[in-house]
């Protein structure tokens, strides 16, 4: 299930379109636009991409969805896989909807729920052509990463340089952006705990 090899997949245009199908319960709708939004904000920053949601017709489809859903992949319940999502130009993104989602909620994170916006940005990694990465730091690693310190305040999850030459290398930077000066083959990927 994880590789770890250079994905030669990536989209042959600079403006890329998504639709949220539904959301989770567990969070309101607004909080899921925002975490979907805000982690395609993150590559765009190092990225010459820019990312619109629209309501239908889009390059990458978002839904949240449990077990078997119509796709070769079904989800596993609650603490196995978390989401996932394919490679360009198929852009499929799931999340497992059998998971307890939040949004940014250090309390509700502490508690067991999922930060959606951490899961979001490693798979729209996914979305843009990125595999998986050996560095246990980078969010591009095929586990979570707890987004919640030992004095339980939130982290924010951030690229690193790894992760941004990563996806540099297969669209190239923003506006002189580079890893060198910001903190900032298989076609299907899971992401889990």
């Amino acid at each position: 299930m994880y590789s770890f090899s250079e994905s030669t997949f990536k989209w042959p245009k600079k403006s890329i379109t998504y639709s949220i199908e539904n959301t989770s319960p567990d969070l309101p709708r607004r909080d899921a636009e925002r975490a979907i939004k805000k982690a395609f904000d993150t590559w765009s920053k190092v990225v010459p991409l820019d990312f619109s949601e629209v309501s239908s017709g889009a390059d990458i489809t978002i839904r949240f969805a449990s077990q078997y859903h119509n796709d070769p992949w079904p989800f596993d319940g609650r603490g196995g896989t978390l989401a996932h999502a394919t490679f360009p130009p198929n852009g499929q993104l799931h999340f497992d909807e059998d998971e307890q989602w939040t949004y940014k909620n250090a309390d509700e994170i502490m508690n067991g729920a999922t930060d959606l916006y951490a899961v979001a940005i490693h798979e729209s990694g996914h979305t843009l052509g990125l595999d998986h990465s050996r560095d246990e730091s980078s969010i591009m690693a095929p586990f979570y990463h707890q987004t919640v310190d030992e004095n339980g305040r939130y982290i924010t999850p951030e690229l690193t340089s790894g992760d941004i030459d990563k996806i540099q290398k297969l669209y190239g930077s923003r506006g002189g952006i580079s890893s060198t000066f910001s903190r900032v083959k298989s076609f299907f990927h899971g992401f889990g705990r």
